[in-house]
């Protein structure tokens, strides 16, 4: 069985929760799979304009990022358009296997940039848990008034 597959088929173990920010014509939503109080599976859909958007895919494991791939396209006049990623780290965020394709072309996948990538897609998803948490624990909070 493949990962995809396999995360396919035990999605419905997972609780979803959604968090949606939109100002001033930006739109990100997150949908996160919590498995017990941690994200084992985020969702990032960002969107300024048709040339200016992202999508991400986060796949953690207590906490730990152990996969991601994201698309970033930007308007014209950038140096790349269409950028995408792919990630495999081991627990202690150690590149197992990367790579990196901006305009259709393959760039080298350095293991400085790919961990520099890590940490921050890891931080982002940790932050992401801590406010949806927080708000489940406000919510549940009202519902016992």
């Amino acid at each position: 069985m493949t990962l995809v597959a396999y995360l396919k088929a035990a999605r419905p173990m997972y609780r979803p929760d959604t968090l949606i920010v939109e100002e001033k014509g930006f739109r990100l939503e997150y949908r996160a799979w919590f498995d017990g109080d941690h994200i084992a599976i985020l969702h990032e859909e960002g969107r300024i304009s048709d040339d200016d958007w992202s999508r991400w895919r986060f796949y953690l494991s207590q906490g730990k990022l152990v996969a991601c791939s994201t698309t970033v396209a930007y308007p014209p006049g950038k140096k790349y358009r269409h950028i995408e990623t792919f990630g495999l780290f081991d627990p202690k965020g150690g590149l197992l296997y990367g790579t990196v394709h901006a305009d259709g072309q393959a760039l080298p996948a350095r293991d400085r940039l790919m961990r520099s990538l890590h940490d921050m897609y890891e931080q982002t998803a940790n932050s992401i848990e801590g406010d949806l948490l927080e708000r489940r624990r406000l919510r549940s909070q009202k519902s016992a008034h």
